[in-house]
């Protein structure tokens, strides 16, 4: 397998795009092609879904459809198997979550940008039931829009921006966070990974099982630990250096 002596990894430029910068560490070619994603925008409004595209583009990943109303998105969706449906609030033909919903039955694996103007607490709650990943608020799409494709193609959810304190603490809950000690090893061990910023990919090589296995150890550590930033998680791990026997 080919590897570089120098690559480019990923850093977050003042801008919020997904930017590059060098490094002696080696890393897979396949690594960096990770980094770009299909990218499917589903939004009605022509010239709003022309600037969408533009930055999809310009944030490094690949538009490979794009659509007006939910029918035609879905059909998209199934023919061109996107890794990321960027889906309007305002979509017609159908209430933009009941799109959702299809594209979740119908294309496993999706992962769904919802693009809204209103983020309160009942309709978020029903769009992380339909497998939302990420909200990205039109007023902040130019602060949050690269930002939130970039913790999608890590397979991080994102709501930067999109969500109050107080609605986002009713919907991770109130109250203490269990100690490090009340932790798994394995947990523990995705933690500490997860907290040097290192990839699925390379936790799986490094525990020896699947992306989508250590994906779904850090859902339920993010639930557990109602984890709300990069700076919740370091603060945890900084609680114990030594892994629960």
């Amino acid at each position: 397998m080919i590897r570089l002596r120098r690559h480019r990894a990923l850093s977050m430029s003042p801008d919020g795009r997904c930017a590059a910068r060098s490094t002696s560490t080696q890393l897979e070619v396949n690594d960096l092609a990770r980094l770009a994603m299909r990218v499917l925008v589903a939004v009605p409004a022509e010239v709003e879904r022309a600037g969408l595209i533009l930055m999809v583009q310009d944030a490094g990943h690949h538009v490979v459809g794009e659509a007006a109303d939910a029918q035609s998105a879905l059909a998209l969706a199934e023919e061109r198997e996107p890794d990321v449906a960027i889906v309007d609030s305002t979509i017609p033909d159908v209430p933009a979550l009941g799109l959702v919903h299809f594209l979740m039955q119908r294309c496993p694996g999706l992962q769904v940008l919802l693009y809204t103007d209103r983020c309160h607490r009942d309709w978020m709650e029903a769009a992380l039931r339909e497998g939302v990943r990420a909200f990205v608020l039109k007023r902040q799409v130019g602060n949050n829009l690269s930002r939130a494709l970039c913790a999608l193609s890590d397979h991080r959810p994102y709501w930067e921006d999109a969500v109050d304190d107080d609605v986002l603490d009713d919907l991770l809950g109130r109250g203490p966070r269990p100690p490090p000690n009340r932790l798994t090893s394995r947990e523990w061990q995705v933690l500490q990974m997860a907290a040097e910023e290192r990839t699925a990919k390379e936790m799986a090589r490094a525990i020896g099982v699947s992306p989508r296995t250590v994906e779904t150890f850090r859902t339920s550590l993010r639930r557990k630990l109602r984890f709300r930033s990069k700076a919740d998680l370091h603060r945890y791990v900084a609680q114990r250096e030594v892994p629960p026997g």
